[in-house]
């Protein structure tokens, strides 16, 4: 696929992509999602070295490993169709969510969980 191809089925100028492919550009999130939509591929491709399967930096390993969780992935792609306020609600809400979940007493019931208590 050519660089012009890929901006018009993504939206991202090729003028980026080109910096992108260059190590001169720092895409967003939102950006590295409209990339891998349009090529057909997971956000997490962009973070592996093909050749050697290493994750690649900037991101920690942890975070990097996240990345390869299924629900993860699937929150990412919902995410990357979010305006910026939109993506800030969700984070404060998750944040909010992890807080109770790590006072003390706190529990993760099982998805398909009909127990209230």
């Amino acid at each position: 696929m050519t660089i012009k191809q890929l901006e018009s089925r993504s939206g991202v100028s090729a003028s980026f992509i080109s910096r992108i492919e260059n190590d001169n550009g720092n895409p967003s999130v939102e950006i590295v999602g409209k990339l891998a939509e349009a090529l057909g591929i997971p956000v997490s491709d962009f973070f592996y070295d093909q050749k050697g399967g290493k994750i690649l930096y900037p991101l920690r390993l942890a975070q990097a490993r996240l990345l390869q969780d299924q629900d993860v992935g699937e929150l990412m792609e919902l995410l990357v169709h979010l305006s910026s306020d939109q993506r800030k609600a969700v984070v404060q809400i998750a944040a909010g969510a992890i807080q109770l979940l790590k006072a003390p007493g706190g529990r993760v019931l099982p998805m398909d969980s009909d127990d209230p208590g």
